[in-house]
């Protein structure tokens, strides 16, 4: 992840500056902007219901006080200048959302996006001429500094397709994008499956129908929401299309503040009676936001007051609705792994986060294994043993501190004898001589764990390490790891960051120092407390380190009840 750097005193850390936009920066409510832009008409595959997606998703939101920017079926000239349009609209702290439904593609680790009329991507160039850089998209629209970004892709990235879907039917996905902050990124579905193009009963797209039904729900996290669609097309589809979350929120985001509802109740022009289709329709949408769907819903956030304080004010009655809604397990289990000596450097925490974080997991009811700089061999045989045991009613977590590096589309992490004898990465030495995560997911998987927790303290370029580094390359990415599992994923940066070696208490790293703050806190769901340390994290470090987190949740997910 990031600079260890060998420093124990709180007060000499200096962090240099950075730019950093917080939520909570300006008093006055945000302007609200989506930019909807919805693809049915290509050449050679052409899709059924991208264009209602969009049409429909922007009336929604204007209902709820959007300004929207609707393009449908567009060529590349006129989706290239409304993208342009919009982007040059924003100012700060507006709150944004980006849309796109259509066909995507993947060419050279990057995201595209496809207009209507490209007949021809044989080649980077043509990508680069006809297509849109999802990620140069993102990135134009963050040099704006808007409150937020709430980013939502329902395509694959397989331009050739088979009628009716979205993306690719071999095993591949869309590429991890690059966050900044305050920006979540949704897919239609995770890596090596396909988004359909249709649902029963109606004439949206699966992720897009489920969308609609739950995105004007006032005073629903935006997180909250992703759950409940991600729950939905799971269950439509029978586990065979699965959303995927990408966050680097650091604070309650909703896409319909609950304030929305009481001001329009208020408004002096709405007094003529509901026509009884309006009226179900709000009656549907009012039970929808004050109960479950079914049994598996997810629980109603209680928002929290300070990322540093721990001030939940929590009624009985909503402990016991968030306990009940929540996903249960027979069991809890973990195993930590803390690496400080390698052949080539020395860290100086890994060992403390790792028998800390073992000793907080227990005190909550968890069965830990450890290791400690272990070799490759050792290493092997922990996760080995730790995945045997795993039952389909566990609840299961598998902590990482150390040193890491990404090659091709495989996060690896070190054992204490790997020694790279070349100046950059070998692949050949690297698959023989580290240990792949997505092995250790699989492994894990295998065994049918029903929730998995993933959190890498490890950097995601080798090569930085002769300057006691976690940390990663600026050009580097972290790819998903694909499990059949309900995983969310935490590592202590996001790509182009360093997770930093320095401790403020003397003991642990700066990310696992926060985490423990607030990891056996009871009735905290997971992604709660992973918003609260990527918020305090973030401000410890001035902006220079933020986490980021992936989730395919569909149920809050309570480490400590």
């Amino acid at each position: 992840m990031g600079n260890r750097f060998q420093n124990t005193n709180s007060e000499q850390i200096s962090w240099p500056q950075s730019k950093n936009i917080s939520l909570a920066q300006s008093e006055q409510a945000p302007r609200r902007f989506a930019i909807i832009i919805g693809n049915n008409k290509y050449e050679n595959k052409k899709l059924e219901n991208c264009v209602n997606d969009a049409t429909e998703l922007a009336a929604s939101l204007e209902s709820v006080n959007y300004k929207v920017t609707l393009q449908t079926n567009v060529t590349c000239d006129e989706m290239h200048q409304c993208i342009r349009d919009f982007t040059d609209s924003i100012q700060a702290n507006d709150f944004i959302i980006f849309f796109f439904a259509g066909h995507g593609v993947q060419w050279g680790n990057q995201n595209y996006l496809l207009p209507c009329g490209c007949k021809k991507l044989d080649s980077r160039d043509d990508m680069e001429r006809y297509a849109f850089n999802a990620q140069t998209i993102l990135d134009t629209m963050v040099e704006k500094e808007p409150k937020c970004i709430v980013f939502l892709l329902d395509c694959c990235r397989e331009y050739w397709l088979p009628k009716h879907k979205r993306g690719d039917a071999v095993d591949q996905g869309l590429t991890p994008m690059k966050l900044s902050t305050e920006t979540l990124i949704a897919f239609a579905c995770a890596a090596g499956e396909t988004a359909n193009d249709s649902s029963y009963g109606s004439k949206n797209g699966t992720f897009t129908k489920h969308l609609l039904e739950n995105i004007k729900i006032p005073g629903l996290d935006v997180m909250k929401l992703m759950q409940r669609v991600t729950r939905g097309v799971k269950k439509e589809t029978r586990n065979a299309q699965q959303p995927y979350l990408v966050s680097s929120i650091t604070e309650d985001i909703y896409i319909v503040p609950a304030e929305t509802i009481q001001a329009t109740k208020s408004t002096p022009t709405i007094r003529k009676p509901l026509s009884a289709n309006t009226h179900n329709q709000l009656t549907r949408e009012k039970q929808s936001y004050e109960s479950a769907a079914d049994d598996s819903a997810t629980s109603q956030l209680v928002p929290s007051k300070g990322s540093d304080e721990m001030a939940h004010s929590t009624s009985n009655a909503s402990v016991k609705y968030k306990l009940a809604t929540a996903a249960a397990f027979r069991r809890k289990r973990a195993l930590v792994i803390g690496i400080n000596e390698y052949a080539r450097h020395r860290l100086r925490y890994c060992i403390n986060d790792a028998k800390d974080l073992g000793e907080a997991l227990q005190r909550i009811g968890f069965h830990v294994s450890s290791a400690y700089d272990c070799d490759r061999n050792d290493f092997n045989r922990s996760i080995a043993s730790f995945a045997e045991g795993t039952s389909s009613d566990d609840l299961t977590l598998f902590y990482f501190c150390g040193t890491g590096f990404q090659y091709n589309d495989d996060l690896f992490l070190m054992p204490s004898n790997y020694d790279d004898p070349y100046n950059g990465p070998d692949p050949v030495y690297l698959k023989h001589n580290a240990i792949s995560a997505q092995l250790i997911v699989e492994q894990i998987t295998d065994r049918s764990c029903r929730v998995l927790i993933l959190i890498y303290d490890s950097c995601r370029c080798y090569a930085q390490t002769k300057i006691r580094t976690r940390g990663v390359a600026e050009t580097s990415k972290l790819t998903s790891m694909r499990s059949p599992t309900e995983t969310i994923e935490l590592f202590s940066c996001k790509p182009g960051m360093n997770a930093s070696d320095t401790s403020v208490n003397g003991r642990n790293g700066i990310f696992m120092g926060t985490l423990l703050k607030y990891i056996d806190t009871p009735h905290l769901d997971i992604e709660e407390i992973f918003q609260m340390v990527t918020a305090s994290v973030r401000t410890q470090t001035r902006g220079c380190q933020i986490p980021e987190r992936r989730s395919d949740l569909t149920k809050a997910v309570y480490l400590a009840n």
